[in-house]
């Protein structure tokens, strides 16, 4: 139980990274939603220049480089915003897996957990089994003693026979000394 706990700690602080990570997904996605419209404002204004450029082609051949230079730029942003998007996209899917393999995790424990319900479920049976024969067993040992207690009193009285018996023998011999004695005094 506590390796579960552990396991599910471990799974909590695996999620509040997941949304930390979101977080910093999102912001970025708004960074590039900010650096997307910055180059649409761009496109706008670069391209009523074009169309001046187009007009006074002989008198602005060198603004004309310049703005090509500009739109140059503009393509790598666009290149570079794309990339990051790429990079977004990748971190998206990435945070997905990691949510699958949570899920499985997740699983996983709950498998643990009913293992670990069956294993108690099983434990208390055995309790339940050997909880007749511990019974059983006392009321063997309460047998064996009454039996002891039995065996006993009949020692007891065997001793007391024994002792009866003996004092029987006294008696005798002390008629046969006083009929000795008689014999001895009558003759």
């Amino acid at each position: 139980l506590d390796f579960v706990c552990l396991q599910l700690e471990f799974v909590c602080l695996q999620l509040d990274l997941l949304s930390l990570q979101l977080d910093l997904v999102s912001l970025q996605l708004g960074f590039v939603c900010l650096q997307l419209e910055f180059a649409c404002l761009q496109l706008d204004f670069v391209s009523p220049q074009l169309d001046y450029v187009c007009l006074q082609l002989d008198l602005m051949s060198l603004q004309l480089d310049l703005e090509s230079l500009q739109l140059e730029f503009v393509c790598l942003q666009l290149e570079y915003f794309y990339l990051q998007l790429d990079f977004v996209c990748l971190q998206l899917e990435f945070v997905c897996l990691q949510l699958d393999l949570l899920s499985l995790q997740l699983d996983l424990v709950s498998l643990q957990l009913g293992f670990v319900c069956l294993q108690l479920e099983f434990a208390c049976l055995q309790l339940d089994f050997v909880s007749p024969q511990l019974d059983y067993v006392c009321l063997q040992l309460d047998l064996m003693s009454l039996q002891l207690d039995l065996e006993s009193l009949q020692l007891e009285f065997v001793c007391l026979q024994l002792e009866y018996f003996y004092l029987q023998l006294d008696f005798v011999c002390l008629q046969l000394d006083l009929i000795s004695l008689m014999i001895h005094m009558n003759g």
